[in-house]
């Protein structure tokens, strides 16, 4: 008969920290890769949605909606002109963290807080290049750490990921060329702005 005071027959459920920590991280790992996956699902469903909304645009509403060749010619333009890269980009800041933004020398547009913070850091030179004379690409992580630093306030890549398409958004009310602002699948984000000396 086992003692009720000798701890050596019963079985050990626990499991050290160590190894607890170590699923811990795995798992937050697998919950981290579901998150950006999701949030590319995000980016490409909000591009369809500006692209559909951009040719709804060029339809009268009591038409029966046409084939938008118009609005697709226009768009193969503006995919055109960012591969180019904008040539000069001036923000003018105010005590608000607002900025005056101004791109290509043309007409000064005002930009709230915080997408000016993204654009300052997604349009600052570095970041990985890919040989193409534009600004190099930075991850929403890296992106996320630069507005928290720039904000004093925790800044998620989820958070990224909206400010990017409110940037797009100012971008396109103000007339100005909102595909400057470019995104790929695995979450990297630039300004489309060349390089100083590179040539189209």
């Amino acid at each position: 008969m086992t003692s009720m005071g000798d701890s050596s027959a019963a079985p050990s459920h626990s499991k050290p920290f160590s190894e607890v920590l170590h699923a811990l991280r795995r798992r937050l790992d697998r919950v981290t890769g579901r998150v950006e996956n999701d949030l590319d699902e995000i980016a490409r469903v909000a591009k369809i949605i500006d692209d559909l909304a951009a040719a709804a645009g060029h339809l009268d509403d009591r038409s029966v909606p046409a084939p938008p060749q118009r609005a697709a010619e226009e768009h193969r333009v503006l995919e055109s002109e960012a591969r180019t890269g904008a040539l000069s980009l001036a923000m003018a800041w105010n005590v608000d963290g607002s900025a005056d933004v101004r791109i290509n020398a043309g007409e000064a547009f005002r930009v709230q807080a915080k997408p000016a913070a993204l654009l300052s850091i997604i349009a600052a030179p570095g970041g990985r290049t890919t040989g193409d004379g534009l600004i190099g690409w930075r991850s929403s992580a890296e992106v996320a750490a630069a507005l928290s630093k720039h904000t004093g306030c925790e800044t998620t890549t989820r958070n990224v990921t909206q400010t990017i398409y409110k940037l797009r958004r100012i971008l396109r009310a103000a007339g100005q060329h909102w595909f400057f602002v470019q995104t790929t699948h695995r979450g990297a984000v630039r300004f489309a702005l060349r390089c100083a000396g590179s040539s189209s």
